[in-house]
């Protein structure tokens, strides 16, 4: 057993904590310290008691991932030696889909249908456990992505499916593949539906084009935004100069309280609440989750399905002295009526329920969307 290194460890901590509860102490009534002071126990007990020797050195990473991911699940501990590269990019050109993490596991956003996952069977909302070899519980978001971006091209996934009880292993095999593309569906007359699954390039053009089908007076459209976890700020300014009111949608506000304004400098299309309805789900994120939640907060749109994960767009990488990293939000939306996007996400106007949460990109969740949309109509023809 280590005893000697464990004790100064102990020694070590406990004036790092005795020290932060007394400074804490003088600005605030409850003391750190009655919440930390088990700690140096803790520790002193794993050496006394644990069946297996421990290197308390190695506890350290799990003990910084926990605290930040008890504040944001998507927050990460990168350890000294390693690069703070995002990753989340090469993930998706390489295997086709999009994860965060979710109660402790990778939780997949989106796929794209002709990806190597969509043709592997991966599902949105499906929870992976392990990537090849290598347990992900309570692993960081980052390790998660860097384990897809830098392993083989050949990988195995062991996933739980949406609404399924058991595990499988999915083999991934990297390849390039097409982006899913715009979808217009005619639902009823004067009802239409535009999908938007992915932001890509010549998207802008392909939404114009779809817009042009819905040019009718009193025409109703639906933008479904599921399972659509990308997108820059550009893809954000698209979207609002399309269907938004000109001026602000609101800001980014960072931790000392400085705002950046997001400005849309066009008059969208006159759309009203009731005639403007848009699809979420928990895939929805980033743009699509900011423009949503936009539109909602301005009453253009009425919002339909389920709560979004509610991912922060900024993640800021801060240096450590130790030569590591943390990765945690740094900005906060505050949309223009004051009201906050949390790490909640944002709460639909119409709830689609009793659907299982594997069918949210299919048919039994936009039949009772649908319905949802219907009665809303009939509500204002009565």
């Amino acid at each position: 057993m280590l005893k000697h290194p464990l004790v100064w460890l102990i020694v070590l901590m406990g004036t790092l904590l005795a020290f932060a509860a007394t400074t804490l102490l003088q600005r605030r009534s409850d003391s750190m310290y009655k919440h930390t002071r088990d700690l140096p126990e803790i520790l002193h007990l794993i050496s006394q008691a644990y069946v297996d020797e421990i290197d308390p050195v190695d506890l350290m990473p799990g003990a910084f991932q926990g605290v930040l991911s008890s504040i944001d699940q998507n927050a990460s501990y990168i350890p000294p030696g390693v690069e703070p590269v995002s990753y989340a990019d090469k993930v998706y050109k390489k295997f086709g889909f999009s994860l965060a993490r979710n109660n402790g596991y990778g939780y997949v956003l989106g796929v794209a249908p002709d990806g190597p996952a969509g043709k592997a069977g991966l599902k949105p909302g499906a929870y992976v456990y392990k990537i090849g070899n290598e347990p992900i519980r309570l692993q960081s978001r980052f390790r998660m992505l860097q384990l897809l971006a830098e392993g083989r091209a050949n990988l195995s996934l062991t996933v739980v499916q949406p609404d399924e009880a058991d595990e499988e292993v999915i083999t991934l095999k990297a390849g390039r593949f097409q982006p899913p593309q715009i979808q217009y569906t005619a639902i009823d007359a004067g009802l239409h539906m535009i999908g938007i699954p992915e932001f890509y390039k010549g998207m802008e053009r392909d939404l114009k084009a779809a817009l042009q089908k819905v040019d009718e007076a009193g025409a109703r459209l639906i933008l479904d935004l599921r399972n659509n976890p990308r997108g820059s700020e550009r893809d954000l300014q698209t979207l609002a100069a399309l269907f938004l009111n000109k001026g602000s949608m609101g800001a980014w506000v960072d931790a000392a309280q400085k705002e950046t304004v997001i400005m849309n400098p066009v008059e969208g299309r006159p759309l009203k609440k009731d005639g403007f309805f848009i699809l979420i789900n928990t895939g929805t994120s980033l743009a699509a989750e900011t423009f949503s939640a936009a539109a909602q907060d301005g009453d253009k749109a009425t919002v339909v399905g389920r709560k979004s994960l509610g991912i922060p767009r900024f993640y800021q990488t801060i240096p450590l002295k130790s030569g590591g990293y943390v990765q945690l939000p740094s900005h906060k939306l505050v949309l223009p009526s004051g009201k906050e996007l949390t790490l909640k996400g944002i709460e639909p106007d119409l709830e689609v329920k009793n659907t299982r949460s594997g069918e949210d990109e299919g048919d039994a969740f936009l039949e009772k969307a649908l319905e949802l949309i219907r009665k809303t109509q009939l509500a204002k023809a009565g």
